[in-house]
């Protein structure tokens, strides 16, 4: 077991599910380490049928604090630098994240090996900008975990990215899910992304059921609706100079032809009629907003 990678592993004394959380896949996104460490320390063996396992994502750009340190780990898992990384190498062209991908695709694969039932992933993040927490589903498998977890979910995000690790891994696991639990320097984003492991964990059968951490969620999403669907992606390039307008919050709604951004060509207008999803406040990414639908 790589002990920088893997922070926190308790194994039941009774087979069953696996639960693997990964945390801080972007460095600058510390609350689902700080709420995984949380739920181990409370997990006792005699009480848990199957294992819990927390493996930092980027240990790398965790260190400094930084998103990535040369390339988003979270868009490199693609056919060639996977198979490269299960192959013991490390993926020529990602800089630090090419030995990060690496890690952590072995640290995936061994917890899966040692698994002795049904294999979930769960993927916490934090975003840049404020707003309710919620759901993104990958386009298959992930339909059972979000039922537990009483936050908006929201569909056709993970479709439109290329190399997220849930999306391309969906496969490999029994279900997946990612969870954004409040903004990056929120006090309540560890408080959001524990009640979602708990409740993860209560749906698959690894431990009892917290009744306290739907209840929480429950207040985190209010009267925003169950789910909705993206239908609109700004993708951003360096070159573009974008800039998001102040004062986006995550579901605010927002009306077709408004300004939400700025770029090196004037004003950026929002396409659609909907709601605003991840607008982008801070200085690296290339995802500038998106808006669902529903």
């Amino acid at each position: 077991m790589d002990s920088a990678r893997v922070f926190a592993s308790v194994r039941g004394a009774e087979p069953g599910p696996t639960l693997i959380v990964v945390a801080s896949i972007h460095g600058n996104e510390p609350a689902g380490a700080v709420a995984a460490s949380r739920v181990a320390a409370t997990l006792r063996e005699e009480s848990v049928r199957g294992s819990f396992v927390a493996i930092t994502g980027n240990v790398a750009a965790s260190s400094r604090r930084v998103r990535c340190v040369h390339h988003d780990l979270n868009r490199a898992f693609l056919p060639d630098p996977v198979a490269a990384a299960r192959r013991g190498e490390a993926p020529a062209g990602l800089g630090a994240e090419g030995a990060e991908l690496r890690g952590l695709v072995r640290a995936l694969d061994d917890a899966r090996a040692a698994a002795r039932g049904p294999v979930f992933l769960l993927d916490l993040h934090s975003t840049s900008g404020d707003g309710a927490p919620f759901l993104l589903l990958p386009t298959s498998g992930g339909a059972r975990l979000a039922s537990a977890v009483p936050l908006t979910a929201v569909s056709g995000l993970l479709g439109m990215l290329r190399g997220t690790m849930v999306e391309e891994f969906r496969g490999e696991f029994d279900g997946a899910l990612v969870a954004e639990c409040g903004s990056h320097g929120s006090s309540a984003a560890p408080d959001c992304a524990e009640a979602v492991i708990r409740c993860v964990l209560a749906e698959t059968g690894i431990a009892p059921p917290d009744p306290d951490a739907p209840r929480r969620l429950e207040s985190f999403r209010g009267a925003l609706p169950a789910s909705l669907a993206v239908a609109y992606r700004h993708a951003i390039a360096p070159a573009d100079r974008f800039a998001m307008r102040p004062g986006w919050r995550h579901f605010d709604p927002v009306t077709a032809g408004t300004p939400v951004a700025d770029d090196a060509r004037g004003p950026v207008l929002a396409p659609v009629t909907g709601r605003m999803l991840l607008p982008l406040y801070q200085p690296v990414g290339d995802d500038g907003f998106f808006v669902a639908i529903g």
